[in-house]
Order: C-alpha cells, then sequence, then structure tokens
C-alpha cells in the first residue's frame, strides 16, 4: 500500500528493504542507507536494491533527478566484508554475478542527475562511487577514506582513472595507495582554498540545488542526451 503523502501532503511512491530505503517525492527519487548498527556497510542485497531503485528511475519520467544519502552521522562503512565472502564459491565453481558489479553499472549508466549528501565517513565505495555523481553535498563532519591498499584489494568503480583525472594525481596517490583520509574541508591543492571533493564531483549543468533543499524541480533541466 503507497502512503498517502509526507507531512507536507505530497504525494510519494515509498519502498523500503531491509537496509534500504527507496522513496519518491515530487520529482527526487531518495536513496536511503539504513543500517546503523553497521554503519551503513553495504551488503550484496542492499546493492541490489540501490541498482533497481536506480534502474528503474531510467524510464520513469515523474523521476527527474535521484539523491543517495545515509544516515545516522555516517554516509556509508562500504562494503560488508563478512556478506562479500559469504557470496563466494567453493574451488572450480564460477563465481556468480556480483550485485556490486550490478550497482556499479547502474551508477555508470544513469542518464539522469545523481546527487550525493554525505554525512560522517565515506569509506571504500562510499568515496567511489561519489567520482559518479554530478554533485556532492558534504558536512563539515564527512570522512572520506579508500583504504583498499590496507586490505590487498583493488580500487573499484574506475576510481584509480577517475580520481586522478578528477582531484589530481597527488591527491588520488595519497588516498588510493597510501590509505589516507580526507577531511571535506581538505583544500584540492597547497594554493587553492576550495575543498578537494567540490572540485572532483564540480556541479553539473543539468544539476540545480539550493542550500536550504537538494530536491530537483521538474522545470529546471532536461535529462542527460535530451
Amino acid at each position: 500500500m503507497t502512503p498517502p503523502g509526507d507531512a507536507a501532503g505530497r504525494p510519494w511512491d515509498r519502498l523500503m528493504t531491509a537496509h534500504v530505503i527507496v522513496t519518491d517525492e515530487v520529482a527526487t527519487r531518495v536513496i536511503r542507507l539504513r543500517r546503523p548498527e553497521k554503519k551503513n556497510a553495504i551488503t550484496q542485497e542492499m546493492f541490489r536494491a540501490i541498482s533497481d531503485a536506480i534502474d528503474k528511475a531510467q524510464n520513469n519520467p515523474k523521476i527527474r533527478c535521484l539523491i543517495i544519502t545515509g544516515g545516522s552521522g555516517v554516509f556509508t562503512a562500504g562494503n560488508d566484508i563478512e556478506d562479500l565472502l559469504a557470496q563466494g564459491t567453493s574451488a572450480g565453481e564460477a563465481p556468480p554475478a556480483s550485485d556490486l558489479v550490478k550497482f556499479l553499472y547502474s551508477l555508470a549508466h544513469n542518464v539522469k542527475p545523481i546527487i550525493a549528501a554525505v554525512d560522517g565517513v565515506a569509506m571504500g565505495i562510499g568515496t567511489t562511487m561519489l567520482f559518479h555523481c554530478d554533485y556532492v553535498l558534504a558536512s563539515k563532519t564527512a570522512l572520506f577514506s579508500t583504504p583498499f591498499s590496507n586490505f590487498g584489494l583493488v580500487p573499484e568503480g574506475a576510481s584509480s582513472l577517475l580520481m586522478p583525472r578528477m582531484m589530481g594525481h597527488q591527491r588520488a596517490f595519497a588516498m588510493l595507495v597510501m590509505g589516507r583520509t580526507m577531511s571535506a574541508d581538505a583544500p584540492a591543492s597547497p594554493a587553492s582554498s576550495t575543498p578537494w571533493w567540490r572540485r572532483a564531483m564540480p556541479r553539473s549543468r543539468r544539476t540545480r540545488s539550493r542550500a536550504r533543499s537538494v530536491r530537483c524541480r521538474r522545470r529546471r533541466w532536461q535529462p542527460r542526451g535530451a
């Protein structure tokens, strides 16, 4: 059953999974991670739910943009490693198609403006997914971390290509290879006062946002390729 609307009486569609809440408000699809007991660590089921929410918005003319956000003072702690290992197969068997890969495919092939609202830690894929977003809003407590080298992992989501291009080789090397964290107010370079994440994910011509609201308005822009 679809709820009648929000506190302001605006109609929306709502889809709730165990740890992902998808809400349609006016022309905006908001995807919220809700797994506070695990710092919003993303399971394969959660990746599948997020991917489905993105895919189903592509041919829905009522959805004009998407927002991905977390909660409880954390964006996401990245992959749930235990859940990821549980998806493994025995020796000699072909590995199943990963829901993480499906999520990255959906994110990369999304044709509508997408915004990330980051509060607290954004670890691993919580940071690399941001380079596929049109615009990123970060709170003062946002902390970006890509500790792949610490775990002997390869960075996902084409981040080893996108991060040097969008935030500079030195910053990308520090994060991806040295495992250093970056705060929301870290400058893009010693000569710049612009936060690195704002330079890395510049404002899209198709995305309009206001400080008081990240809700996208129907008349402001057209989807990519329109």
